[in-house]
C-alpha cells in the first residue's frame, strides 16, 4: 500500500503566507497525503482565506477557540493524524513539488529508520533568491543539539508517526526551542533509528520579519525561559559525559 503522509501545520495570523504554503502541498507529485491545519485562534483573515480558497478534501482545518500555542497545535494535529509518516510544516514555509515522493522513496529504502532528515533551502521573497542551505551532515547530532549548534530544523525530518507517539509529541511548556527539545529527546530515546539524507533539498525556510508574531523583547524573553527549561529538563535525561555539552546552550542564552 502507498503510505499516507500527514502534514501538520500550526498557524497563527499567517494570512500573508498560508496560501503559498498550502499550494506547495497541493502541488505535490505524490498524492497520498493529508494536511491538518490547526489555527490557533487567529485574529487576521487567515481562517476565512483557507475556507474560501481551498476545497481539497485532503485538507482538514481545525480552529482553536482560544490561543493554545504552537506545541498544543502540533500535538493536536498528531492526535488527529492518520498517516504512517508525519511532517511538521510551518505556515510560512514551503515544500518542493517532489518533496513527498522523494521522502517516501527514502523511507522505503530505509524501512528501519523512524527519523529521516533532509536538506532545506532558505529564501526571502521567493525561492531561489538565496543560496543558503541547511544541510544535515552532523556526525553527532545529539551533541550538536545539546550545545545549540543545531544540525537541522523542524521542517527537515520525516517522522514515523508511531515514534512521535512514543515520544508523546511536543512539550507544551516550551514557548521557544520546541523542535530542539523534541529532537533531543528523540535522539536520546532507546529506539531511535535515524538517517541523514544531505543530498536531497526538498523544502524551504522563509526569512521574513513579518513572520514573527511577537515583539523582539517578548521573543527573546521566551527564548531565555525556554533555554533554562531545556537545560533543566534534558540534564536529567543525560549520562554524565553528555551533560557538559549543555554549556553550549547556556553560552547561546
Amino acid at each position: 500500500m502507498i503510505p499516507l503522509v500527514s502534514i501538520i501545520t500550526a498557524s497563527y495570523n499567517k494570512a500573508a503566507f498560508i496560501n503559498e504554503t498550502i499550494c506547495s502541498v497541493i502541488n505535490q507529485t505524490y498524492s497520498n497525503w493529508e494536511l491538518l491545519i490547526i489555527d490557533d485562534c487567529s485574529t487576521d483573515n487567515s481562517v476565512a482565506l483557507i475556507k474560501e480558497t481551498f476545497s481539497d478534501k485532503r485538507i482538514k482545518l481545525i480552529v482553536n477557540q482560544t490561543n493554545k500555542g504552537g506545541n498544543f497545535c502540533r500535538n493536536l494535529g498528531l492526535q488527529e493524524a492518520n498517516g504512517d509518516y508525519v511532517i511538521f510544516l510551518d505556515a510560512d514555509d514551503l515544500l518542493t513539488s517532489n518533496c513527498l515522493i522523494g521522502r517516501i522513496d527514502q523511507a522505503n529504502k530505509n524501512p528501519q529508520a523512524n527519523l529521516l532528515v533532509f536538506s532545506m533551502g532558505v529564501f526571502y521573497n521567493k525561492v531561489g533568491d538565496s543560496s543558503q542551505k541547511w544541510i544535515p551532515s552532523s556526525t553527532n547530532p545529539l551533541k550538536d543539539f545539546l550545545q545549540h549548534s543545531l544540525p537541522w530544523s523542524i521542517l527537515q525530518p520525516l517522522w514515523k508517526r508511531e515514534f512521535l507517539l512514543q515520544l508523546h509529541g511536543f512539550d507544551v511548556s516550551f514557548q521557544r526551542l520546541q523542535d530542539v527539545e523534541l529532537n533531543t529527546r528523540a535522539l536520546i530515546h532507546a529506539s531511535v533509528n535515524y538517517k541523514l539524507i544531505p543530498e536531497i533539498t526538498d523544502c524551504y525556510y522563509r526569512i521574513d520579519e513579518a513572520r514573527k508574531n511577537f515583539d523582539t523583547f517578548t521573543f527573546l524573553s521566551r527564548w531565555v525561559d525556554s533555554a533554562i527549561n531545556y537545560c533543566s529538563k534534558i540534564n536529567l535525561l543525560l549520562t554524565t559525559d553528555l551533560r557538559i555539552h549543555l554549556l553550549g546552550t547556556l553560552y547561546q542564552t
